[in-house]
């Protein structure tokens, strides 16, 4: 009885969810066990690669609530869709490929927070998306900016444009920002493609988009729907410069005294192997020479002159 008693709680504790917050938080301590943190947007975060979640609460008073996604592109989205301009953008901070919400108290300083990331699970950082260092910056409305991944975030933040138009499947990103012009409201939408070609081929798709005013600048598309005829919409799409950004991240070896020993063996196991083929043919041909003699057969290359000098 004990030991399916011990069988059951195993797997009890197996479908628990893993712990993502540490048990310590500066000086405060965490007040039990934490809680699983659902997506606020389940269809929308789904698109950002929401992977799971946790809440809970430390001596301090202080609510911490972790969302972990696949990616940091998916974390600054959702922080861009969680914070907007209202009061929650001052408790939102995001690290790496999560983002982390701060409740019933400040955001805690530098060191406190730089403990509390590196001891986050399965958590990774990688350069912030390209996409959003495109987007102009003059007149734009702080918090209003929005990512989008899927068809789901741009029907949710920019519906006059059609999705099949962007065409997401192929690995399309865009970003969304209202921009204030001359007291009006234009909201821009810039899309990134992989490659140059498919950016051209789905501009072609945008031309058609009546009513927007577009531009193409090499892996990029700008539209703003409904302002094809404003000239402030134009002067905002023509400030979007592409520069094609390359980033190398594969391990760049040092010098070591290790390599200089690889490099040595390696020559080292080079001559070895010129020695042995060598030796292999050298008994080839000397032995196939043994053999046709022995054999009654006089290879032709053994004929020669002799001049008898001592004769």
């Amino acid at each position: 009885m004990s030991r399916l008693l011990i069988l059951l709680l195993a797997a009890a504790a197996l479908c628990l969810p893993a712990a993502i917050l540490p048990e310590q938080l500066g000086v405060a301590q965490r007040s039990g066990p934490g809680t699983p943190a659902s997506a606020p947007d389940a269809e929308l975060w789904k698109e950002f690669g929401f992977q799971a979640g946790e809440q809970a609460s430390y001596s301090d008073g202080l609510t911490v609530t972790a969302w972990r996604f696949q990616d940091p592109t998916g974390s600054f989205a959702a922080y861009q869709s969680e914070a907007g301009n209202g009061p929650k953008r001052a408790g939102l901070v995001q690290s790496g490929n999560y983002l982390l919400r701060f409740d019933n108290g400040p955001v805690p300083g530098t060191d406190s927070l730089r403990q509390l990331t590196s001891q986050l699970p399965e958590r990774h950082t990688t350069a912030p998306p390209p996409l959003h260092g495109y987007m102009p910056e003059k007149g734009r409305i702080a918090g209003s900016e929005r990512y989008a991944l899927g068809p789901t975030g741009l029907t949710r933040f920019e519906g006059r444009i059609p999705t099949a138009m962007a065409s997401f499947e192929r690995g399309a990103e865009a970003e969304l920002a209202r921009y204030k012009v001359k007291g009006a409201e234009l909201q821009l939408t810039l899309l990134q493609y992989p490659t140059p070609q498919i950016a051209i081929e789905r501009f072609r798709r945008f031309e058609t988009l009546q009513g927007a005013a577009t531009r193409r600048s090499g892996t990029l598309i700008a539209v703003v729907p409904g302002a094809a005829d404003n000239p402030d919409a134009k002067k905002l799409l023509e400030s979007i410069r592409y520069e094609p950004n390359v980033t190398w991240n594969e391990y760049a070896p040092k010098n070591t005294p290790q390599d200089a020993a690889k490099m040595i063996l390696a020559i080292s196991a080079l001559a070895a192997g010129l020695i042995v083929a060598s030796l292999i043919l050298g008994l080839f041909f000397g032995g196939g020479k043994f053999l046709a003699r022995r054999l009654g057969m006089q290879p032709p290359d053994d004929d020669f002159t002799s001049l008898h000098i001592s004769q």
